[in-house]
């Protein structure tokens, strides 16, 4: 007979034995596959979402915080302009409203990005997309619907700047619905890589550009090209002074350089002076009074800087002093030498408004009509220049109109901008520098025409001076999925206690059947065959049973992904998450679980039978068992002496104790895991110690002469220690993680106003769609939103600015590219001992006892921001710690690292990256307004003041959630992976118990000689079953109050904790008293069926 043939005979003749291996096989193989079918449809659902709200855009161009021509769009081939505004949608009456939507102007060139769909008719309508509809519970036929958009009317320069006008401009349009869009016809477009699905409106481009008085403008180029490079090198080709916000216009023998945005940014300033070096800077400001040495003032003037010999000014004329005209002198009766003060507001945060006066000495007096005297020093100030006389003005500060007199009028209708007094550059910029700019324009001495001018300056424009950013927006987002949380690797790790089990069971049942051939294994070896020959024997054997258990567990698998990725849909459906699983089979993944099931089931085996197959033939052949076989021929053995078998436990019990002290002076979320990690020491020091105890135990008996049946059952568990403690440590360790990874989760309605929760206190988030500019803390802040006193009495509101960006939380599965910037004065949270610190930057230096908030302040000699972000943010969003960069764009699509200075416990600010107020406004000039807020307050003053605030600020697109509410949501996702941990541990538990039940049977079969005596000289069977019971029920219950008691000193604070009590006791009771009743009747059953069979033939080989 070959080997073939025998280990074909083998696999029939036992093929009892072999179905255990087969379903341990299949178990494992299940498991291995779900968990990377799991990871796979998780990243190809993502991909999809990308390519839906992609379509074919390949590459995109976004002007910061400005516009630029649509003619642009023309020079860059394949490109598409599109002019892009945030508001709100609401159906009329008091129908539902969606706040945050994307509203997008676009022309029908723009739906041949989409992967489908040809573009829709419009008709003086709009189009929608499906969230948006449902988000306003538009349902069935939604055509000819209508809906009223609403958006700030967009300014060329932010609202935080001086002279910026009016801040509360909406503009409404009301239009019917034509069509709700599908995805993937560019239903779901957007440049943010997040689940949360965005809410579309599609206007006309020509129609939201009329509606925002933006002629001929845009704001995002699309581009099917996914070469980046060819379109930044096309759109620098083809730019323009236009798309920079640039004009010239002539001034007498000078060219002045304007922008749009009033103030030149310093980008636009020295693109300029490297085409114009001989251009002087000037500087125009409305003041509200000038008065001289008497009683007379004159309002509201416009005051122009400019360096000594610009345009005609005297080239003598030194700092502190002034040039006034003739107009002003003979008003306040001035002349030269006389004593001057200038009164004017300074915008500081929130659009507060701080007056200040300064004082200067008149230099000399100019004729009105001196060519200095002119009203091209004074830029278009917005809700001024077009107005036709003072009392018209709106130029977003207080205006007094009982000061103003017929005169002034008069200047203005005559001379409109034209400066009354005129300032030294450097005094100006001392006095009106803000963070959009030290200088209103250039002025140029030259005779070329307007065209030349254009043709200079245009030569040293970049995009980036345009504040022009080109981002590869397709390779952004396959670089989102492909960074993004392996799911696959995420499941197995989560399911590795499970795979343990299912093997361990099964080559538990293998080397029981391999046991019951020690005859068959001693005839080969006194035939000749060598150890590691009948090794490979019964390791092919092995190899064709684990080949087609682990394909049909394999294909099992593809059941438990379905359950997983429904399990993760439902949990994850308060979560605001939005997503709905794509399904994905690949091949290689399911040939990848194969393989590494088979690797590791063979890999088992050859460990399990390492040992066994080591039996010399004639105590095989004697009708000795394998065991017994095995362990005399290892008998001899060195013992290593008892000091160094001590040494582990003293050093893992001074390790735990070292942890417990640890936790007395340790901040709050360390806690935990100092109890957890010194649960732990105490759990493998409790293994170690019941390992001696069994020695112990042996040695007692052997001294003390013959036991009772529950002594004797207890001293045999040693026999066979290795085994025995292998299932124990098992048991143990599995019952120690359920019940202890189940302490971390979190419900942040229980305790939910502690400054040291995941609230920091706050009873309220709010986000708007549209920025506040007023301080919503102060009496003038609230009054432009008609907020009674009532409404805010007791109120704090913390306002944060932001910088859109992608969602760098749990509830974002794409790794964020570009995550969401928060600004925030430190002072706010500082004060009232806002959250809890997670970790902080050793290099970082702060006073003692001052709060880590402060560190928002520091100015690292490095160039890098200080940044703060939630733990959970940094590590699992972004995949940073404390001390790391996290590059991002400026206002001007410049790289700007941001240094993780510190880390906060889990909170509510999950998702966001937070910095300093002085660092965002310095970094984002052009962002204005609060869009981001906390509000503490009351449970009864919370209530009212959200009612209120959503009310007043509905035109803002204001949404106000209670603080646990959202951090719940957060809360959940990690909730949810504990829950698949806890059936997956119970399940491996379950598995343990059946295990045990055949280490019963296998050690009393093993022993079957030892019972036939026993029964012989008058034991009874319920005596030896006792005996057995004894034995392993001893084992079974070490093993649960090792695993419950050490899991429930890992738990304790946690149990004490604010914002902890999700723990879900109940579940875990049951399964704990599941597991002692399965544990104990399995052992019964195996000792009642492996003791039914008749022993006395085993005496023969006695």
């Amino acid at each position: 007979m070959n080997r073939t043939r025998l280990m074909t005979r083998g696999l029939t003749h036992y093929w009892r034995w072999h179905i255990g291996l087969a379903l341990g096989v299949m178990a494992a193989a299940a498991v291995i596959a779900g968990s990377l079918v799991t990871g796979d449809s998780v990243r190809a659902t993502l991909a999809h979402q990308a390519d839906l709200r992609l379509g074919k855009v390949g590459t995109a161009v976004a002007a910061a915080d400005g516009f630029f021509t649509e003619a642009l769009a023309a020079k860059v081939p394949g490109a598409v302009p599109v002019l892009l505004v945030q508001g709100t949608v609401s159906a009329p009456g008091d129908g539902q409203r969606a706040n945050g939507v994307n509203v997008f102007g676009v022309r029908d060139d723009f739906w041949t990005l989409g992967q489908s769909g040809g573009a829709p008719k419009m008709d003086g309508g709009l189009v929608i997309n499906h969230p948006l509809a449902k988000a306003l519970a538009l349902s069935g036929n939604t055509a000819g619907a209508e809906v009223i958009v609403r958006f700030e009317k967009p300014s060329l320069i932010s609202r935080d700047a001086p002279l910026s006008g009016e801040s509360d401009l909406t503009v409404t349009l009301r239009a019917p619905v034509r069509e709700v869009r599908a995805d993937e016809a560019l239903g779901a477009f957007s440049l943010k890589a997040q689940q949360e699905p965005p809410l579309n409106v599609y206007l006309p481009l020509s129609q939201l550009q009329s509606a925002a008085d933006l002629p001929g403008k845009a704001n995002l180029l699309l581009s099917s090209s996914a070469e980046s490079a060819g379109v930044s090198k096309a759109l620098a080709a083809g730019l323009t002074q236009e798309d920079a916000g640039l004009s010239w216009k002539e001034a007498g023998d000078q060219r002045v350089l304007s922008t749009s945005r009033i103030f030149l940014s310093p980008q636009t300033e020295a693109a300029a002076r490297a085409a114009f070096p001989d251009a002087k800077g000037v500087l125009t400001y409305l003041v509200n009074q000038i008065q001289g040495t008497g009683e007379g003032v004159t309002p509201y003037s416009m005051a122009t800087a400019a360096p000594p010999g610009t345009a005609g000014l005297p080239s003598e004329w030194p700092d502190g002093s002034v040039i006034i005209t003739q107009w002003l002198a003979d008003d306040l009766g001035l002349k030269a030498g006389d004593s001057v003060s200038i009164n004017y507001f300074r915008v500081t945060r929130a659009r507060q408004l701080e007056e200040a006066t300064a004082t200067f000495q008149v230099h000399a007096v100019l004729p009105m009509d001196h060519p200095a005297v002119r009203r091209e020093w004074t830029p278009d100030f917005p809700g001024i220049t077009e107005t036709e006389n003072c009392r018209d003005w709106k130029p977003g500060i207080p205006i007094n109109q009982s000061l103003i007199r017929d005169k002034d009028d008069a200047y203005w209708k005559e001379r409109k901008g034209t400066p009354k007094i005129f300032l030294t550059l450097n005094d100006g910029q001392k006095l009106w520098t803000n963070r959009f700019g030290g200088l209103t324009s250039l002025w140029v001495p030259s005779a070329e025409s307007a065209e030349a001018m254009k043709t200079r300056l245009q030569a040293h424009l970049t995009p980036a001076d345009a504040g022009l950013v080109t981002v590869a927006v397709k390779e952004a987002a396959g670089k989102a999925v492909s960074q993004s949380m392996d799911f696959g690797a995420l499941f197995v790790s989560m399911s590795a206690f499970l795979i343990a089990t299912a093997l361990l069971l099964a080559v538990l049942l293998f080397v029981f059947g391999v046991s019951q051939r020690a005859g068959q294994i001693g005839l080969l070896r006194a035939a000749g065959w060598r150890p590691k020959e009948v090794r490979r024997l019964f390791a092919a054997e092995g190899l064709w049973v684990a080949v087609p258990s682990a394909l049909a567990g394999v294909l099992l698998g593809l059941l438990y992904t379905r359950w997983t990725l429904g399990k993760l849909e439902r949990d994850w459906a308060d979560a605001a998450l939005g997503l709905k699983f794509l399904y994905t089979v690949r091949p290689v993944t399911l040939l990848t679980a194969w393989a590494g099931t088979l690797v590791l089931s063979l890999l088992a085996v050859w460990l399990a039978t390492r040992r066994i197959l080591k039996a010399r033939p004639r105590d095989l052949l004697s009708g000795a068992s394998l065991s017994e076989a095995s362990k005399r021929t290892a008998e001899g053995a060195s013992v290593s002496p008892r000091r160094w078998r001590m040494l582990p436990m003293g050093v893992m019990t001074l390790g735990g104790l070292i942890m417990l002290y640890l936790t007395r002076q340790a901040a709050p979320h360390v806690v935990p895991m100092l109890f957890f990690g010194a649960a732990a020491l105490v759990l493998a020091d409790g293994l170690r110690l019941l390992a001696w105890q069994l020695r112990r135990t042996e040695q007692a008996v052997s001294e003390e002469g013959v036991p009772g049946l529950w002594r004797l059952g207890a001293r045999n568990a040693v026999r066979r220690r290795g085994r025995s403690m292998a299932m124990t440590g098992l048991l143990a360790s599995g019952i120690f993680m359920v019940v202890a990874l189940n302490a971390f989760r979190q419900d942040a309605t229980l305790t939910p106003s502690g400054r040291d929760t995941g609230t920091g206190g706050f009873a309220l988030i709010a986000t708007s769609t549209l920025p506040v500019y007023e301080d919503l803390n102060s009496v003038s802040g609230r009054a432009v939103w008609d907020l009674e006193d009532k409404e805010t009495a007791g109120v704090q509101v913390v306002p944060f600015r932001a910088r859109d960006g992608e969602e760098a939380s749990c509830l974002n599965l794409n790794r964020a590219q570009t995550p969401r910037v928060l600004g925030v004065d430190p002072r706010a949270l500082a004060s009232l001992e806002a959250f809890t610190f997670a970790g902080l930057a050793s290099d970082m230096q702060l006073p003692p006892g001052a709060s880590p908030w402060t560190m928002l302040n520091l100015k690292p000699t490095d160039g890098t921001v200080p940044a703060i972000m939630d733990q959970y943010s940094a590590m699992f969003a972004l995949g940073k710690k404390v001390g790391d960069i996290i590059t991002v764009p400026d206002g001007q699509g410049n790289p700007v690292n941001l240094r993780l200075a510190a880390l906060l416990g889990g909170t509510v600010l999950q998702g966001n990256v937070i910095i300093g107020d002085a660092a965002f406004v310095r970094l984002y000039p052009d962002s204005g307004g609060f869009r981001y807020f906390l509000a503490d307050a009351s449970p009864e003053q919370a209530k009212i003041w959200s009612e209120a605030v959503m009310r007043q600020l509905a035109n803002r697109g204001l949404s106000v959630m209670p603080a646990a509410e959202r951090l719940a949501q957060y809360q959940a996702v990690q909730n949810t992976y504990l829950t698949i941990f806890s059936t997956l541990g119970g399940l491996a538990l379950i598995l343990s118990t059946v295990g045990l039940g055949v280490l019963v049977a296998r050690q009393v079969l093993e022993r079957k000689a030892e019972f036939a005596l026993l029964q012989a000289v008058g034991f009874k069977s319920g005596q030896l079953r006792t005996m057995v019971l004894a034995e392993h029920w001893f084992l079974f219950l070490a093993a649960v109050i090792l695993g419950t008691g050490t899991a429930l000193l890992a738990v304790w604070p946690n149990l004490k904790l604010a914002g902890a009590g999700g723990m879900p006791v109940g579940l875990l009771a049951t399964l704990l008293t599941g597991l002692v009743a399965g544990g104990l009747i399995f052992c019964q059953i195996a000792a009642r069926l492996a003791l039914g069979r008749q022993l006395n033939d085993s005496l023969r080989h006695e």
